[in-house]
């Protein structure tokens, strides 16, 4: 089973740094609005969520996208590395 992320106020999800308000997609790194897209912001809480734990591509991408994974399709690579951009403007 999967190790879920701290719940704090059912709607406030907290993983080191990051606090992740899921009723209004918003996550916060130091006070800092990341300004996610939908996806970016879906697969961030997966994340955060499941801290700690492997997430193999092929969950990560039908649990976001919700349709089969194709090894040649890039959007997970593209999603993840602005995902990462947007953390790193954040420090």
């Amino acid at each position: 089973m999967l190790e879920a992320g701290k719940e704090m106020e059912g709607s406030i999800v907290t993983c080191g740094m990051i606090v992740l308000n899921t009723l209004a997609g918003q996550a916060f790194i130091k006070e800092m609005d990341l300004l996610l897209t939908p996806k970016e912001f879906s697969l961030l809480h997966l994340l955060a969520r499941n801290e700690g734990q492997i997430i193999i591509r092929k969950v990560l991408y039908e649990s976001i996208w919700n349709r089969p994974f194709t090894d040649t399709d890039r959007t997970l690579k593209s999603c993840i590395s602005r995902l990462r951009g947007k953390m790193t403007d954040s420090d």
